[in-house]
């Protein structure tokens, strides 16, 4: 019982690790200089574009991204602009990375690091066109987007864990069921597992909601 409640929490944190801690070649910098700020943020699967709103709004306020680590942004002063920030999942493993980075800087984009297979890139607004600010210029581009993380991320990745969660969770809950007493500990261990799949399954439930709401609004502006 204990081992599979520590195999679930361990899985948990896997999890979060596995999504959030490719830090390349990060340096580490000393947050107390008051010219870098870290701010904490929960941005999950399909909020890739309140994530590009908000790394602007910061940039906008003086605050120049630097890099990400799990779920901490990590911000250096400087002066007040309107900088474009935008998120690519780069799907195609065989693409050559140089390649790839090599043809966003020809079009103005500045590379700053890759988040489980998010590449993320910024571009000053000032003197170029909304189209030039933008990776994916259609509806159309937008929803080939939406379903090439579904198909990579979300599908494989998520229903996999959070099945494995519900069949822990089942399989604990008729052993539970199938004795006559139970001790504390026991009492507290299974309620601990019931919360974390409980967890994982609202967050599952929460990212497919959003990933079905973006293929609406891309196919609906798409078809005016």
């Amino acid at each position: 019982m204990i081992g599979t409640v520590c195999g679930i929490i361990v899985g948990v944190l896997l999890g979060v690790l596995a999504a959030y801690s490719e830090k390349g070649n990060i340096k580490k910098l000393d947050t107390s200089d008051r010219t870098i700020k870290k701010t904490h943020k929960l941005f999950f699967l399909y909020d890739y574009e309140e994530e590009e709103k908000y790394l602007r709004e910061m940039h906008r306020s003086g605050w120049k991204l630097l890099y990400i680590v799990m779920y901490t942004y990590v911000f250096e002063k400087t002066e007040p602009e309107d900088v474009v920030y935008r998120l690519d999942f780069q799907s195609d493993r065989s693409q050559d990375k140089a390649e790839y980075l090599q043809m966003f800087k020809d079009y103005g984009w500045e590379y700053i690091q890759d988040i489980n297979d998010f590449s993320y890139f910024r571009m000053p607004a000032k003197g170029v066109s909304e189209e030039e600010t933008e990776i994916f210029c259609d509806d159309i581009s937008k929803l080939e987007l939406a379903d090439r993380v579904a198909k990579y991320r979300l599908f494989p990745v998520m229903t996999t864990f959070t099945a494995a969660a519900v069949s822990n969770f089942i399989r604990l809950l008729c052993e539970y069921l199938n004795k006559p007493t139970h001790s504390v500990t026991y009492t507290i261990m299974f309620t601990v597992c019931t919360i974390i799949t409980l967890f994982i399954t609202t967050i599952y439930i929460m990212v497919i909601v959003k990933y079905i709401k973006k293929k609406r609004k891309y196919k609906k502006r798409s078809l005016k």
